[in-house]
């Protein structure tokens, strides 16, 4: 299956976009073969989880200038491979 690649339409430079958020209305997400470049600017994480019941199936953060995963540890949270 192809991945999701969600990376910089210009420059592509560690931190040039913020990165993904997934929110309260992202609530028991699934995302399989997830791709993020690219992302990180300032103190943001490329891939930022703060809705219950997530599951990443599959992650690859390239060129990130900052974490790549931030989780609110109070939520339920799966990333496999």
């Amino acid at each position: 299956e192809d991945p999701v690649v969600l990376t910089s339409k210009g420059d592509k430079v560690a931190g040039v976009w913020n990165g993904v958020v997934l929110g309260n209305k992202a609530a028991r997400s699934k995302i399989d073969n997830l791709v993020i470049e690219f992302a990180g600017a300032g103190e943001s994480p490329s891939l930022d989880v703060t809705a219950p019941d997530v599951t990443i199936d599959g992650l690859t953060v390239r060129d990130a200038k900052s974490a790549a995963v931030r989780v609110d540890d109070q939520l339920g949270f799966s990333l496999t491979k």
